[in-house]
């Protein structure tokens, strides 16, 4: 029973599902996009389908160790803003979620240390303590300046698609060489994909910031609900949804003949329609539960974004 509790913990902890979407973000962008480009003018990537896979797991350790550290330190604040589930200090000792949060950077780093030199690209292994070090001070500072740790979370996101078209730059470029137009499209695609991928998690994140304001109050941190107004959040929030509505749109309107022709009024309802709802409630909301609702809402429509790429045929 005792075990059982600490894996349902541990699960909790590292959000699964969450890290599930990551891996297979990056899964999509690089079977369904990069690799069909590549093999279509017999260019070699630089990661095989085995380092490939360790490139996905020091991803997660990333992901995963900035779960861990924010909810080490978001304690104080998630005892009033989410007490039901506290997890650190209540169903998780602290020294555990240090010791697992140790392990995750130690092997994330000794895989990034190994994919660096195996592609040759140094720069992809100094990226890891980057971004672990980002996401350890976007929890211990940078998420309580206004919109500063909106912003962080949201390049994260964006850079989920981004490392790996970074990780197969040489690939890509040699794409170009062998067909302009074709590189072209994707060059197109990866940046709307990006853009898109950074305003539907801001959006996210400053309806998370509206639905926190009692904790993050009581704790200090001043989000920019707390330092601007819950009114200019929900104008804010407003604003992030709009701009990737157009985003969205352009995007589509830009490279709509790499997607398969039956999936564009797929995809443009999985997006825009819950969008739609979102923004016409954001500027309604007033209680926790609506924004707990909207904020349900907008993940769902970050999910249906990021899985775009797996509708494009090449």
């Amino acid at each position: 029973m005792q075990r059982r509790v600490l894996n349902t913990a541990v699960f909790s902890l590292l959000r699964v599902p969450n890290l599930l979407i990551v891996a297979l973000v990056q899964a999509i962008v690089y079977f369904k996009v990069l690799l069909p480009a590549f093999s279509a003018h017999g260019i070699q990537p630089k990661l095989d389908a085995l380092r490939f896979g360790l490139f996905i797991v020091t991803t997660l350790c990333i992901t995963a160790g900035g779960y861990i550290v924010n909810d080490i330190i978001d304690v104080p604040a998630d005892r009033i803003n989410k007490p039901d589930r506290v997890i650190v200090g209540r169903r998780l000792m602290e020294q555990t979620a240090y010791w697992l949060y140790f392990c995750l950077n130690l092997t994330g780093f000794t895989l990034a240390l190994y994919l660096g030199f195996y592609v040759r690209q140094i720069a992809l292994a100094g990226l890891y303590p980057l971004a672990g070090a980002g996401l350890f001070l976007y929890s211990l500072r940078i998420k309580q300046i206004p919109l500063a740790g909106n912003l962080l979370v949201g390049a994260y996101c964006a850079a989920v698609a981004g490392i790996v078209w970074f990780a197969e730059r040489e690939a890509f470029y040699q794409l170009g060489i062998a067909d302009v137009a074709l590189q072209r499209n994707i060059a197109v695609f990866f940046t709307g994909y990006m853009a898109l991928a950074f305003l539907a998690t801001l959006f996210r994140e400053i309806v998370k910031d509206l639905e926190d304001i009692p904790g993050d109050k009581a704790s200090g941190a001043r989000t920019f609900p707390v330092w601007a107004g819950e009114k200019e959040g929900r104008i804010a929030a407003f604003a992030a949804g709009l701009a990737t509505a157009a985003v969205f749109l352009i995007l589509l309107f830009r490279i709509y003949p790499i997607f398969y022709t039956w999936s564009l009024p797929v995809i443009t309802a999985a997006v825009l329609l819950p969008l739609g709802i979102g923004m016409t409630r954001i500027l309604r909301a007033r209680t926790r539960e609506d924004y707990r609702r909207l904020s349900l809402l907008a993940k769902w429509i970050i999910v249906a974004g990021l899985l775009m790429p797996a509708f494009i045929q090449l």
